[in-house]
């Protein structure tokens, strides 16, 4: 019963954060373009099945890779690697960029491989120089 309630409410945040989206588009289509949407059950079942895709995809996210990304930052800490913690805390913010940006950029520009690989770099170069929190 405990995920039950934990996925009711993560469904209802994910909505909530869809919900700017899908406002504009709706505000576009509807006052801009002039026109509605052919079939509204069709996109409103859409928008049901990407919010539960997005609250499984963050759910398994806090089941598997969070807890390992802590205890790999907590190992890096206790060993003081400094010099191996940077270019991991790089890599941890350059490499979702790249490949996530690239697939979507590949579907709208030929370029998008270059295009993305500054907002890479800027999501990598924090990511290196954050401190982890202290093991515990």
């Amino acid at each position: 019963m405990e995920h039950f309630s934990r996925f009711k409410g993560e469904f209802l945040k994910a909505l909530r954060n869809l919900l700017p989206i899908v406002v504009v588009v709706v505000v576009f289509q509807v006052f801009v373009f002039r026109s509605v949407a052919d079939e509204p059950g069709v996109l409103l079942a859409g928008l049901f099945i990407v919010t539960v895709g997005v609250v499984l995809f963050l759910y398994g996210l806090d089941l598997s890779i969070f807890p390992v990304g802590k205890n790999l930052a907590n190992q890096f800490v206790r060993r003081g690697a400094l010099s191996l913690l940077l270019p991991f805390g790089f890599a941890i913010g350059f490499l979702p960029l790249s490949r996530g940006g690239r697939i979507l950029l590949r579907a709208a520009s030929p370029w998008g491989g270059v295009l993305i690989m500054p907002v890479a770099c800027r999501g990598g170069a924090p990511s290196a120089g954050r401190p982890f929190p202290p093991p515990q």
